[in-house]
């Protein structure tokens, strides 16, 4: 079995191989892997060493070279390969120093494969370099057009406003297979935020979009989550969210399982091993290809093998050297016989502690995605939640809003109503004084009134009196006069 990890120390690319007893007394050389130090290694960025490296890989369902530094020579090495995979599902290129240049190599080759679902271009600079924003209008207009791209992972490439925003919204318009989108630590600002949430209310695809420091605005996150909630909604994807789970992921753990259950042995399907298990696979292959270092694979049927043509070489030999040679080949044979048994004997014990060492790693493993998988219920569950209280925290604003309105005008009513009291009162106390003063008038008026009917009622009485004295007095003299007539 053969492991290749390939990793980054002090700017240069190391590899680290693992071999198992086995007959060459050096280790691989580097050929296998993607370098060794760059001053010396014949795999250095654009030497086109990475063929050998990627050739072993064919039937890999991912490809992973992150922090590989490779560069845009070797982005192009890489592009020819993911061009011609017909088994690739997932590409993760963090971190490999990929300008505008590379990204034009890298979109080219996305529109030829017709299998990768996830490509991640994290800490990259796809926007910069001598192709300027075309390298990300390539890859966005690539990612468009297919059919089975479903994860884009673009954190820390600098893209920039909304011109990146708009390029990165035309994916969303033309591919409705995509349902996961990182672009966290780009600063798209405000109006990015605005072009990128327009381009998501217009797909029903997009179930997941990280936007850690974008600089958006708090609304534009706000909107961009309901519109999430809503498509995982619409198409039953509540378990969706977070990061994306390729088919790939499925892996070898489900016949691990069976294996485990009935203890038989299982054959892998090349599309669901990974990329250590299929290098392991196909060992005999590259072994058997020129100018690729290899080593034997060791089994205790070899062992036995060996061991059975020793001691017929020991016969063989006995019946026909001389004593003294006899007594020496029988001496090399036995000290061969003992390594192979101890070598056989310790292979053994290593493979036996590898078993349990895998089974223990599966079971972790397999503890570590039963609790992924509830935490990421629980933050699903959570999140939409959250958003419900978003929801009635901007029902009660809109309410408080309107109340506060409300409010406003009826304070402006009470204060039209007070000033209107207050010059009715005005009014009233004007109108009063007035009438006071007319009622003044007036009694001072009645008893002027009441004075003159008093004074006018003295005058009557005494012309009554007088009237009656009078008629008194003329009656007199009526009768006088009467009274001298008839005499």
């Amino acid at each position: 079995y053969v492991h290749v990890s390939l990793g980054s120390v002090s700017g240069g690319e190391t590899l680290a191989i693992c071999w198992g007893v086995c007959p060459h007394p050096t280790p691989p050389q580097p050929p296998m892997g993607l370098g060794s130090a760059p001053s010396a290694s014949p795999v250095a960025a654009g030497s086109g060493g990475y063929a050998t490296f990627l050739k072993a890989q064919e039937s890999c369902p991912t490809l992973i070279l992150a922090h590989a530094n490779i560069g845009d020579s070797g982005v192009l090495e890489v592009a020819h390969f993911v061009g011609k995979s017909p088994h690739l599902l997932r590409l993760d290129l963090t971190g490999c120093g990929i300008t505008s240049t590379g990204a034009l190599h890298l979109a080219e080759a996305l529109r030829c494969n017709m299998t990768l679902e996830s490509l991640v271009l994290r800490h990259n600079a796809i926007a910069s370099g001598p192709a300027g924003e075309a390298g990300l209008a390539a890859i966005c207009q690539a990612a468009r057009d297919s059919s089975t791209l479903r994860h884009l992972d673009l954190r820390h490439n600098g893209l920039v406003g909304a011109s990146a925003a708009a390029h990165i919204g035309s994916i969303l318009q033309g591919n409705a297979q995509l349902s996961h989108l990182e672009l966290s630590w780009n600063p798209l600002e405000v109006p990015g935020g605005q072009v990128l949430v327009n381009s998501i209310r217009a797909t029903s695809g997009l179930f997941d979009c990280q936007l850690t420091g974008c600089r958006l605005a708090e609304d534009t996150m706000l909107d961009i989550a309901q519109l999430l909630l809503r498509n995982r909604k619409v198409k039953n994807a509540d378990m969706l969210a977070g990061p994306y789970q390729g088919t790939w992921s499925v892996n070898t753990r489900d016949l691990r399982k069976l294996e485990l259950e009935d203890g038989l042995k299982r054959a892998i399907p090349p599309v669901l091993r990974s990329q250590g298990e299929a290098a392991a696979a196909n060992y005999s292959a590259r072994y058997m290809a020129e100018d690729v270092a290899g080593n034997s694979v060791v089994s205790r049927e070899r062992t036995e093998e060996l061991m059975q043509r020793l001691l017929q070489w020991r016969r063989v030999h006995l019946e026909t050297s001389s004593a003294g040679q006899t007594f020496q080949g029988a001496a090399r044979v036995q000290e061969l016989l003992e390594y192979l048994d101890q070598g056989q004997r310790e292979s053994d014990e290593l493979l036996k502690a590898a078993e349990e060492s895998r089974h223990r790693a599966e079971l972790i493993g397999q503890g570590f995605q039963d609790r992924e998988m509830r935490y990421r219920a629980n933050l699903a569950t959570g999140r939409d939640r959250l958003l419900e209280y978003a929801k009635e925290y901007s029902k009660l604003q809109a309410a408080l809003r309107r109340m506060t309105d409300d409010l406003g005008l009826m304070r402006d009513d009470l204060q039209v109503a007070t000033e209107e009291l207050k010059r009715a009162r005005q009014h009233a106390e004007d109108d009063e004084d007035r009438d006071k003063g007319k009622l003044a008038l007036l009694i001072g008026e009645r008893k002027v009134l009441e004075d003159r009917l008093q004074e006018l009622t003295s005058t009557g009485e005494r012309m009554d009196i007088e009237t009656k004295t009078l008629r008194k007095g003329t009656q007199q003299v009526r009768e006088g006069v009467v009274n001298e007539l008839e005499a």
